[in-house]
């Protein structure tokens, strides 16, 4: 079972639905898979 949790600062969704938390981040209307989440 994934997840789905808002980046309120990046306005970026990310949706992760592997135990290890990798998954896909994408903005509102484009899904764009990354390698690595932004890092912070």
């Amino acid at each position: 079972v994934g997840y789905m949790e808002r980046n309120e600062q990046d306005g970026y969704f990310r949706f992760a639905p592997l135990p290890n938390g990798g998954g896909v981040y994408c903005q509102p209307t484009h899904w764009m898979p990354l390698p690595s989440p932004p890092a912070k």
